[in-house]
């Protein structure tokens, strides 16, 4: 199961704990809900469960629609759908899942006195196609702010005529299901150019939020 890492996470409470979760959404290929013989597989009779208030329980069936799922993770590893206002736990890959992409973080930059420094929003960039026609030797030596980094992407096609910088170990990491950028295999690389799944990492989400990563630690309703 893949979810996309490159969206805001969705923040809802437990309704019957004090406690924050951060969900992703996870791609699918159909709706469950619109497919008996789906729905009948999606839903896990004796999985997770976790109650939420009426207002997050509107705010989670928004987030889906506008994701285009009826899928939610936390970490990529248990996937829950909205029911009423529960989170219940289902396997989204049942209905199938369009490939995975691969977004890196483009940061445009200008000059100053002093060097280098931010200059407008980060941006995140689809560079699926030009990561897979890379050697793996190429992929394994990738760093954030690197020049092999940031030549995966055009700054001029995202309107920027200054310096930049291009974050893509985390974002690498997932996508291949490794540690570390140095793991990707070729083995890895060749599943992904024939469409075949890997399992994916997690990426922390470094936007200021603090991630309850746990539904089963005792706080399940």
């Amino acid at each position: 199961m893949h979810y996309l890492t490159h969206v805001a996470p969705l923040l809802i409470r437990s309704l019957t704990a004090p406690v924050m979760y951060a969900l992703l959404p996870v791609p699918m290929r159909a709706f469950p809900t619109q497919h008996p013989d789906l729905l009948s597989v999606f839903l896990k009779p004796r999985g997770q469960m976790l109650s939420l208030h009426e207002d997050d329980a509107h705010r989670v069936r928004k987030y889906m629609a506008r994701h285009h799922t009826e899928a939610l993770t936390i970490d990529g590893q248990a996937a829950f759908t909205l029911h009423g206002t529960q989170l219940l736990q289902c396997d989204p890959t049942v209905a199938g899942q369009p490939p995975q992409r691969l977004f890196v973080q483009f940061l445009p930059q200008t000059w100053t006195e002093s060097g280098r420094a931010p200059c407008g929003a980060a941006e995140d960039v689809d560079v699926t196609e030009e990561v897979l026609r890379q050697p793996v030797e190429v992929l394994a030596d990738m760093r954030d702010g690197s020049e092999a980094a940031a030549s995966l992407v055009d700054p001029e096609s995202r309107g920027h005529l200054g310096p930049y910088s291009v974050l893509c170990e985390a974002q690498f990491c997932a996508f291949f299901g490794v540690s570390s950028v140095s793991d990707i295999t070729g083995d890895a690389l060749e599943a992904k150019r024939a469409g075949a799944p890997t399992l994916p990492g997690h990426v922390p989400l470094d936007r200021g939020l603090l991630v309850f990563s746990a539904i089963s630690d005792g706080t399940q309703s």
